[in-house]
C-alpha cells in the first residue's frame, strides 16, 4: 500500500517553503549571495544555489526538449534519426553495464579462488568477518 504525499508545508524534510524558494531567486536577482541568503534562511549556501541552479536548468531543458519536440514533429528524417540514436545509446549503455559487471566479477572470482580453495571456506571467512563486525558494531568483545 502507497502511503499519500504530504504537501510541502507539512513534509518535515523540506526547510524551505515555496515562498522561500521565490523570494530566495528574486533576492539573488538583486544581486544578494548565496552565502548571505544562506545565513539569512538559515541552510547552507549550496541548498540555496540548489534551487537557484535548479530553476536555470529546469527553463533550458524545457526550451531544449520544446525544440526537439518540434523538430521532430516537422522533420521526419530527423525523427527517425532520432529515435535510432536514442535506440542505440540505451543498446551501448547495457553493453557497458554488462562488461563491467564481467569484469569485475572475473576479478573478484579469481582473488576468492587464489584466497580460498573451496566455496565452503569462503562462506565461513565471510559469516566470520560479518560476525565480528556486527558485534564490534554493539559493544560486545567476543
Amino acid at each position: 500500500m502507497k502511503y499519500p504525499k504530504l504537501p510541502r508545508e507539512l513534509d518535515k524534510r523540506f526547510v524551505l517553503s515555496l515562498e522561500d524558494i521565490k523570494e530566495i531567486k528574486r533576492l539573488n536577482k538583486e544581486g544578494f549571495s548565496t552565502r548571505e541568503l544562506g545565513r539569512k534562511f538559515n541552510v547552507s549556501h549550496t541548498t540555496i544555489r540548489y534551487y537557484i541552479v535548479k530553476g536555470l536548468a529546469e527553463k533550458l531543458n524545457k526550451k531544449r526538449y520544446q525544440e526537439i519536440k518540434n523538430r521532430i514533429a516537422t522533420d521526419p528524417l530527423f525523427a527517425k534519426k532520432h529515435k535510432d540514436a536514442k535506440k542505440t545509446a540505451w543498446k551501448e549503455g547495457l553493453k557497458k553495464l554488462k562488461a563491467r559487471r564481467i569484469y569485475k566479477g572475473k576479478q573478484t572470482y579469481k582473488w576468492k579462488k587464489n584466497k580460498y580453495h573451496t566455496n565452503k571456506e569462503f562462506r565461513d571467512k565471510v559469516k566470520k568477518q560479518a560476525m565480528k563486525n556486527y558485534y564490534k558494531r554493539k559493544g560486545v568483545k567476543i
